[in-house]
This record gives structure tokens, C-alpha cells and sequence, in this order.
């Protein structure tokens, strides 16, 4: 292995840990307001609440959705981008 590449591995990993731990989180709080910390308690938390979010809802109109949507003017910052 080239001398540029055993550089490079131990820069890459530390910087992968870094992004890791900014990334992370320690608790969150349930539906009842209780903060929990276990990975089985976030498997109990994170799981209803994306099958809610990405689970179709019969009573939105989809005309006024489509109309909210289509009226944002947001977007993000070049830092937001590449953070």
C-alpha cells in the first residue's frame, strides 16, 4: 500500500467518528412525554412515528397539500447543504 493511502485511512475513520457523533443522540422522548435512552426504546419510538409520517392519511385533501407545497419558498444555506 502506498504511503498516501495509509495516511489517508486514519483520516478518513477519524473523521467518520466525528460526523458519527454529531449525528447521534442519547435519548428521546415517547409519546408520553418520557424521556428514554435504550436502542429498544428508540426502535419503540422511531418506528410508529415514520409508519405515521409515510403512511397516507384518507382525510388530507391532496389539492391543498399539493397548493402549501408548491407555495414554499424555502430551501437551504450552502452550510446547511454541506453540513
Amino acid at each position: 500500500m502506498d504511503r498516501g493511502r495509509r495516511k489517508a485511512y486514519p483520516l478518513f475513520f477519524r473523521l467518520e467518528n466525528k460526523r458519527a457523533a454529531k449525528n447521534s443522540f442519547v435519548s428521546l422522548f415517547d409519546a408520553n412525554s418520557v424521556e428514554k435512552s435504550t436502542q429498544s426504546d428508540f426502535e419503540n419510538i422511531l418506528t410508529p412515528f415514520y409508519t405515521d409520517l409515510f403512511t397516507k392519511d384518507p382525510s388530507i385533501d391532496m389539492q391543498i397539500q399539493t397548493k402549501i407545497i408548491d407555495n414554499l419558498r424555502l430551501s437551504l444555506t450552502e452550510l446547511e447543504r454541506d453540513s
